[in-house]
């Protein structure tokens, strides 16, 4: 039983458990090791990495006074996660097994998700997980989860809205704030901000006033109150939620590009995520930051390209100036075991406060692995690497990389890369020189991609250049790579390179030329190694990669020349 519910049966739902189990054993498990270092506990949280710097400083000393929020807790995979933690330590102070789980039912685990049907689910999952560690729904009851639908939009119109008040002047002009927050709460869900001091009226006082009202009103028979009442009921339980500061939030964010995003999220997001606003995920980061105490932190999953992505620098200056990265994990492609495997993903701890000198930002890196189950296992032993934070703003774009030694030049100091012709329709203007006659004017050689690294290669192309390129080429640029030697990268996966002559190319080869014409043997010994790819994939992983990222890379110009000297003696 449920304050309100009958329970009769449930199906619960889990995204990936190593995820949840990886982020609060790091978070939650790290704040309980921090307080009991001999804690028993330490040897079921078997993801839990003792290498991590953590500050727990303004976290409070006891279960009871935490506070924990999921902003878009779906089914309640990260609350139940958190629900089986917080028993534990509980237990282990010596709180009896009801009492413990009221109390973690009741204060520490909070959540909002813009689904209606997802609250249901997630009440429910907490209801049956307490069932199972030994709650008797038949003697007592459990407290109603601290859950509330972000999604409810306010449909009435305003001056009716506003008579639910019942005349109440002060809780008249709360409603006319929330009127103005939730009439588009299906669209913006937990994005949607409060100051925590926004109402001069605290939470239990405004729901026991409206409940008096409401009931008052019902009782007289006025349709507004039957009509909107249950909607008003939902609106205040979310802004009570929306207007709290946890000492931790945990979720999966949602994922949107800001291509495919609505007018009014799109507009929301670029007023107060404008840092964050190509991606809804990142968007949430900030809003997950914002949820918090100072001092709390924050554990997340989300798409990875935000770290190396050239429009996302000034969003990683902006969090690695401001917040503490304590832990970061990439898992790459086919985390998932559902649909979305396609997404390059990452897991990532925050502490909501400014990084101190020295901080050391630890990660991992198991996006190798071929699938969920191989990830999870490697997580448990992958080889983690600490770095300085300040570090990586010195990184180019601020780019995140777990490489940190003798810093050398980038490649860009000895080179260029430029963008090359874009057709529009290759059937129109390309074909393979075998398939003109006459070698005229109008037919220009125009070299592409290859498969596999090689010397020559990628040449079988010719385009009609009657138009001079009208349209092909990028406005008011010259490109200084035509005619002059260097390697041609192919812009996919592992990279391979092959030599280039000066010919037109297209806009998925990218030559890279140098300054200095003699460093040119130096240059394809680097481009033409493993140690190439390698480089250029520590600092993106996207799978087509630019021409600014491509010359980006440290370059060790006379290491790269001695190999070339032994490689191909004069």
């Amino acid at each position: 039983k449920i304050e309100g519910y009958d329970i009769c049966a449930v199906t619960q739902l889990f995204t990936e458990p190593y995820m949840v189990q990886f982020l609060l054993q790091n978070t939650l498990g790290a704040w309980w090791l921090d307080l009991y270092p001999d804690s028993p506990l330490r040897e079921e949280w078997v993801y839990y990495k003792d290498q991590v710097q953590h500050d727990f400083s303004s976290w409070p000393e006891s279960p009871a006074e935490l506070k924990i929020l999921d902003p878009c807790c779906g089914s309640g995979h990260f609350l139940v996660g958190a629900f089986h933690m917080l028993l534990d330590m509980r237990r282990e102070l010596g709180e009896e097994t009801e009492d413990a789980i009221r109390g973690i039912v009741r204060d520490n685990l909070h959540g909002l998700e813009i689904d209606p049907r997802c609250i249901q689910i997630a009440t429910f999952s907490i209801a049956l997980e307490a069932w199972k560690a030994g709650f008797s729904p038949m003697e007592s009851y459990l407290p109603v989860p601290n859950l509330a639908c972000t999604g409810i939009p306010i449909r009435a119109e305003k001056e009716e809205w506003l008579r639910l008040a019942g005349g109440d002047g002060l809780l008249e002009g709360v409603l006319e704030q929330y009127y103005d927050l939730f009439k588009n709460a299906d669209t913006l869900g937990s994005l949607i901000r409060m100051d925590s001091k926004q109402t001069l009226i605290d939470r239990a006082t405004l729901t026991k006033k409206f409940e008096q009202v409401l009931r008052r009103e019902r009782e007289a028979g006025d349709p507004v109150a039957e009509t909107f009442g249950e909607t008003g009921h939902g609106v205040l339980k979310a802004a009570g939620l929306l207007a709290g500061r946890y000492d931790y939030v945990m979720t999966n964010v949602p994922y949107l590009s800001g291509g495919k995003q609505g007018e009014i999220l799109k507009s929301f997001i670029q007023e107060h995520h404008s840092l964050g606003k190509n991606e809804i995920a990142t968007a949430f980061l900030e809003r997950c930051l914002s949820f918090c105490r100072p001092g709390g932190k924050i554990s997340i999953v989300l798409p990875q390209n935000w770290l190396f992505l050239v429009s996302y620098k000034q969003f990683r200056e902006h969090l690695l100036k401001n917040e503490r990265w304590d832990l970061l994990a990439r898992l790459g492609p086919k985390a998932f075991q559902t649909p979305m495997w396609d997404f390059n993903v990452l897991l990532l701890n925050i502490s909501h406060t400014k990084p101190p000198a020295g901080h050391l930002l630890c990660g991992l890196d198991v996006s190798e692995e071929r699938d969920a189950a191989a990830k999870a296992r490697s997580l448990l032993d992958a080889e983690i690497i600490c770095v300085g934070q300040a570090g990586q703003l010195e990184n180019p774009d601020a780019r995140i990389s777990f490489e940190e030694g003798v810093r050398t030049t980038p490649l860009s100091t000895h080179a260029i890369c430029m963008r090359g012709v874009v057709s529009g329709d290759s059937d129109k203007w390309i074909r393979r020189f075998w398939e003109i006659s006459c070698n005229s004017f109008r037919w220009k050689f125009h070299q592409s991609t290859v498969i596999e690294t090689e010397f020559f290669a990628g040449r079988e192309r010719i385009i009609d250049w009657e138009t001079s390129g009208s349209g092909m080429l990028r406005p008011g640029t010259e490109n200084e790579a035509y005619g002059e030697p260097g390697v041609l990268i192919s812009q996919m996966r592992v990279l391979p390179a092959t030599f280039y002559t000066g010919e037109l190319y297209d806009n998925n080869a990218a030559p890279i030329v140098p300054y200095d014409p003699s460093h040119l043997p130096a240059l394809w010994c680097f481009c033409s190694s493993p140690d190439y790819h390698t480089a250029v994939r520590k600092i993106d992983q996207k799978l087509n990669v630019t021409n600014a990222t491509l010359v980006k890379v440290p370059f060790d110009l006379p290491h790269w020349q001695k190999v070339a000297a032994e490689q191909y003696p004069h």
